[in-house]
């Protein structure tokens, strides 16, 4: 990693190194993760020194937070090899598994009739100081871009490609042993479309994974003892019908997919966080979507058809964090698409500026001047009341289209053409007089 020549003051997160370019010095703030970063603190004494250093106010600057992001991009680049190594040797997590100017720039809100003279911005303040609770399952990813889980359902009816939907719910649950937070959960679709389902995921489990998963290098572990204990007690042998198979020292669930399952199984009551797929049987897309609903909003939903009737049916009457059709888990990699929940499933968003405003409190600021005419109208609120101030007062507050000097641009143009056509005519008059 590289070398931290010289640090600024006590703080947590600015380090700085002295680049050396043609000469001249060049500052650039980077994320220390060594020396005192790496002492033992206590959680007291490591919020005391974050509150100490958002204090400075040397943090807020723009300047400051690009720097920091760019020196964080560098660390991921630099220690890219150790990071995948020791997700490997942890989890046999194999390897392939900014506009912010612009972003904090103050805002200005259309102004109502009374306010047309005074000044009204929304800034972005940094809230300062937050927690963020990495997780293990990706620990990189979750901890710069926090986000919760649920269980995640699958619709799937008889119009689809089933070949290619089953390699695309097959990879986006087995994917990290199904310890994604985005996973499938469970899958609704009826008997005939269960059948068919079956026989493709058969042949993409093997494909992906060899005959026994177990002894893939693919398959990835589950975290804990008591997780993969969780686990197999999910795993009843009279619903399997693919996998179930463990190796308990290994920590190693082979992909499981179970069948004949009830709301009320032990599988159906939790977020299941690993490579067991149950499938529940419904009748119809009415009996799905009454099925999500009657549960907690997912953070992910995913729908797999071809019929727009039956896609609209179920995005405009069920409730999720996000929705793919057609797709499992990639809508989350999309930085610029929102990723959130809803509900129990999460608050706030992030990706792109989704990110910046989850961190920012959107602070209203609204400026008056001492002008004539604005004291003139503020007068009007004061003592002493009259019926003629009250009525003054009630057209100049009554609530009216935002008002936006926009317009004002192609006004000046539209004059500035009527005023160039009459010099000219008045030009053409004179000299049509001389003739």
């Amino acid at each position: 990693m590289t070398k931290i020549e010289s640090d600024i003051s006590d703080l947590i997160l600015p380090r700085a190194k002295i680049l050396s370019n043609n000469n001249n010095s060049i500052w650039e703030s980077v994320i220390d993760i060594e020396e005192k970063i790496a002492t033992k603190k206590t959680p007291k004494d490591i919020v005391e020194i974050a509150r100490k250093a958002f204090a400075t106010g040397r943090t807020k600057s723009l300047k400051f937070r690009e720097a920091q992001l760019k020196g964080f991009l560098r660390f991921l680049e630099e220690c890219r090899e150790d990071i995948e190594k020791a997700l490997y040797k942890d989890l046999r997590k194999h390897r392939q598994e900014w506009n912010l100017k612009k972003w904090a720039k103050p805002e200005k809100p259309e102004k109502r009739f009374v306010n047309l003279l005074d000044g009204m911005y929304v800034y972005k303040d940094p809230y300062g100081v937050v927690l963020i609770i990495g997780a293990w399952n990706y620990p990189i990813a979750v901890t710069l871009g926090p986000l919760v889980g649920g269980k995640c359902p699958v619709y799937l009816d008889e119009s689809v490609d089933m070949e290619k939907s089953a390699r695309r719910i097959v990879w986006g649950k087995f994917l990290n042993a199904g310890q994604t937070c985005v996973a499938p959960d469970y899958l609704l679709c009826t008997k005939n479309v269960q059948a068919k389902f079956l026989q493709e995921a058969k042949k993409v489990i093997t494909e992906f994974f060899g005959s026994d998963p177990r002894t893939s290098p693919d398959m990835c572990k589950i975290v804990t003892q008591r997780h993969f204990k969780r686990l197999v007690k999910l795993i009843k042998p009279e619903n399997v019908v693919l996998g179930g198979k463990f190796n308990s020292s290994e920590r190693i669930i082979s992909p499981t997919i179970l069948i004949n399952v009830s709301p009320e199984d032990p599988v159906m009551k939790e977020e299941i966080f690993g490579p067991i797929l149950p499938i529940v049987n419904i009748k119809s897309v009415e009996d799905a979507v009454q099925f999500i609903n009657s549960r907690a909003k997912p953070l992910a939903l995913y729908i797999f058809t071809k019929n727009k009737t039956v896609k609209n049916f179920v995005l405009n009457n069920t409730s999720s964090g996000g929705v793919s059709i057609n797709e499992t888990v990639v809508h989350l990699t999309i930085e610029n698409l929102p990723f959130g929940g809803v509900g129990d499933s999460g608050m706030g968003a992030y990706h792109n500026k989704e990110s910046f405003d989850t961190f920012t409190h959107r602070r209203s600021v609204f400026v008056k001047d001492f002008s004539t005419l604005t004291e003139m109208t503020v007068s009007l609120r004061y003592p002493p009341y009259s019926d003629m101030k009250t009525s003054i007062l009630n057209f100049i507050l009554k609530k009216r289209k935002g008002i936006s000097l926009g317009f004002l641009k192609n006004v000046f143009i539209f004059s500035l053409g009527i005023g160039f056509t009459y010099v000219f005519q008045c030009v053409w008059n004179i000299l049509d007089d001389d003739e």
